[in-house]
């Protein structure tokens, strides 16, 4: 069994954002958990220190060091900010990073592209 740190976009404009961001990762850890793996999913261990953004820095730290301790890096979504980081991490950890749908395989093109 495989430890898949979930990496996807929690931030967004408005709560109803927020929301459908944590709808789309609770069906993307079932997806995962039924594939046999472990999802690890830092909107859930972290989530509650993202209300106020001067905590955002503790839970993208948290995150990442929980990231350490993962097989794989499974990207979905847009990259945001968060993401990013997460995906540079895993890069420089040596931990695989699999982008898993259109969306964040187009982003890190353009990103990377564009560096």
């Amino acid at each position: 069994m495989k430890a898949i740190y979930l990496a996807h976009p929690y931030r967004a404009s408005t709560p109803e954002g927020i929301e459908a961001n944590r709808e789309r990762v609770k069906e993307i850890a079932r997806d995962i958990m039924n594939q046999g793996h472990m999802p690890i999913v830092p909107h859930f261990a972290w989530g509650w220190l993202t209300d106020d953004p001067t905590d955002w820095n503790d839970a993208l730290y948290l995150g990442l060091k929980l990231l350490e301790r993962c097989d794989e890096v499974w990207v979905y979504g847009h990259l945001s900010e968060g993401v990013s980081d997460e995906i540079d991490y895993a890069y420089g950890k040596g931990i695989p990073v699999v982008h898993k749908d259109v969306d964040s395989l187009i982003s890190s093109f353009r990103v990377r592209r564009s560096m």
